[in-house]
């Protein structure tokens, strides 16, 4: 962990900012499988709570 420290000291701020533009670079949104979980989980529990909510309405 200390050696983190030292290596962050002894960089330079255009190393930082490269390295920081190299993350954005690489991950820029979700992928379609993340996209369809996430869609699946909400799918789930609107088939769950919709039928007791819709139920109880007079």
């Amino acid at each position: 962990m200390n050696d983190y420290h030292i290596y962050l000291i002894n960089t330079s701020s255009e190393d930082l900012m490269k390295l920081t533009n190299l993350r954005h670079k690489t991950q820029q949104g979700f992928t379609l499988l993340e996209l369809l979980i996430v869609l699946m989980i909400i799918a789930l529990l609107a088939g769950f709570v919709g039928p007791k909510l819709f139920s109880q309405v007079d």
